[in-house]
């Protein structure tokens, strides 16, 4: 009973938003009904309200609910992720974007990431044998290989989507290692890089691009999109390619 709901959520959420939002959404698995045992906000356990589309969970107050939904209730993370993959509420630049092209920026963001001071340990997953009560606290492991398999699969279809895995990694390591924890510091810079980055991506996926790919001549042709915003160099042209 439970798989055919979730079905017939999704299916709603289609209806509602449209075949213009990406269909990658909604490759979900439906095989498991549980969910994670923490919230997604405060990180810690409670009486919690369930996403009926992905496994986190939320303290009302940390969503400033007084009741629970009496309904089926789609969390704040996965209305961003459909909001970023609907073609209606997108951006001109983003729409005009194939699978394969995000796919290709958000190589270069991990790129980036991996760069992050002391980013090592979530590299690649939790070595279970040596951390047996790892997956005792943490629901959905999350590290950049496996985000790296992800982006190989097609499976993100906006940079929401790309932002939402990264934030499992620092979701798990309050779990596991503590707020206080300097592993935390370190997963709170890895996604505050990747805001960053998915921040560039969507000003200018153009940009981004060329800043990554031709790093030694891409600022010679302006973004179209600063022109009317800053007073540029004679030598300083808009960007034929430029998508904004």
């Amino acid at each position: 009973m439970y798989f055919e709901k979730k079905t017939l959520m999704l299916y709603l959420m289609w209806q509602v938003l449209g075949s213009s939002i990406d269909i990658l959404y909604f490759e979900i698995s439906l095989q498991e009904s549980q969910n994670d045992g923490y919230c997604w906000i405060c990180h810690k356990e409670g009486d919690v309200i369930c996403c009926e589309t992905c496994p986190r969970v939320f303290h009302l107050k940390c969503i400033q609910l007084e009741n629970a939904p009496t309904e089926d209730w789609v969390c704040p993370e996965c209305v961003l992720i459909m909001t970023a993959e609907n073609m209606d509420t997108r951006s001109r630049a983003m729409r005009l974007l194939t699978v394969d092209q995000l796919c290709v920026l958000l190589r270069h963001a991990l790129a980036r990431m991996r760069t992050v001071s002391g980013v090592e340990p979530f590299t690649k997953p939790v070595d279970i044998n040596q951390f047996p009560a790892y997956r005792d606290y943490v629901f959905c492991p999350m590290d950049l290989t496996s985000v790296e398999k992800n982006i190989k699969k097609k499976q993100y279809g906006s940079t929401e989507a790309f932002l939402a895995d990264v934030k499992w990694v620092l979701h798990n390591c309050i779990i596991f290692n503590s707020l206080q924890s300097k592993l935390t510091s370190i997963a709170k810079s890895l996604v505050k890089i990747c805001k960053h980055e998915m921040q560039e991506i969507e000003n200018c996926p153009d940009c981004y691009l060329n800043a990554h790919s031709r790093k030694d001549s891409w600022f010679v042709a302006a973004c179209v999109s600063l022109l009317g915003f800053f007073n540029f160099p004679p030598f300083l042209s808009a960007s034929s390619s430029c998508s904004r």
